[in-house]
């Protein structure tokens, strides 16, 4: 809260605007009857105009920020014709494949690992034709359990496997850099996971639902946060901007509506921040220490 009286000199009125402008709240300060309780005491018209400058310029995440994922991935399946091609190794008293042994296969991949009655079980390591490449676990002829698949543009993945399918905790590195660690279903991300830009340093972390960002969510950047819902990727509704000068703006991401004025709808059509009013930081906005795995 403000101080009843202030040391400072009267604050001019375009410096209140820009305050009032950003939260329309006012505090009971004698030389600043206008200004907005967000800081112990009054500040100096300078310390105003920097601080609404940085949360203004920052005050909603824009086109470039939500810019879309980095989901080139190249899906290759194994030959299933094991029985075909040439093959050194095990085999049971039937004939079949069985133990460890390497085949190749008629469309030139070749699988060096377990067998069991026929079909590859057990750890292996599969080497795609194109230069794609998995190493890890298998069941019954699928890949189950722990495994590293290499694409062919250069992206991997490392984690869990259901029956061929990314599936459960896993580590995506993208071809130009970003990562995402988190819970998979069916391939797609689907659970808690965070999502690292290699660009800009920036993050998600929240929950997602069929590859994107769905629900509670933190969009970090370097010097500020927003939390909030996001919706197939999109901030909407309430939320707010946590900033390391030591101040949460909290507002609402709205819907563009036709009868707004032009000038406060989104440029990309999205909904656009509707910042309210300013406040210290609250202690559920201190952010957690994360562990070495990278996760809260």
């Amino acid at each position: 809260m403000f101080k009843k009286t202030c040391g400072v000199a009267t604050l001019s009125s375009d410096v209140l605007d820009m305050w009032v402008r950003l939260v329309g709240r006012s505090c009971s300060c004698q030389n600043a009857p206008r200004l907005p309780l967000c800081c112990s005491s009054c500040p100096s018209a300078s310390s105003v105009k920097t601080r609404a400058r940085r949360c203004e310029a920052a005050g909603s995440l824009k086109a470039t920020d939500r810019k879309t994922m980095s989901d080139e991935s190249s899906e290759e399946f194994e030959d299933d014709h094991n029985k075909l091609g040439e093959y050194e190794g095990g085999r049971n008293e039937t004939g079949e494949r069985h133990g460890l042994g390497k085949a190749l296969l008629p469309n030139g991949d070749i699988y060096q690992g377990y067998y069991e009655n026929g079909k590859r079980h057990g750890s292996g390591t599969y080497r795609f034709r194109n230069g794609a490449r998995y190493v890890g676990d298998y069941f019954q002829n699928k890949k189950h359990g722990q495994g590293t698949f290499y694409y062919p543009d250069g992206s991997k993945y490392e984690g869990s496997w259901i029956e061929d399918q990314r599936e459960g905790r896993g580590v995506y590195t993208y071809p130009n850099g970003d990562i995402y660690d988190g819970e998979w279903l069916q391939h797609l991300r689907h659970g808690q996971g965070t999502y690292l830009y290699k660009d800009t340093g920036a993050k998600y972390k929240g929950t997602w639902e069929n590859g994107n960002m769905n629900s509670a969510g933190e969009y970090i950047y370097t010097n500020h946060r927003y939390q909030g819902i996001f919706i197939k990727n999109t901030p909407q509704g309430p939320g707010k901007y946590v900033f390391d000068i030591g101040c949460e703006q909290h507002g609402e991401y709205r819907k563009p509506d036709q009868d707004q004025p032009e000038e406060t709808i989104s440029s990309d059509g999205g909904p656009k921040w509707s910042p309210e009013y300013i406040t210290s930081l609250t202690s559920d906005s201190l952010p957690a220490k994360e562990n070495e795995g990278g996760q809260q």
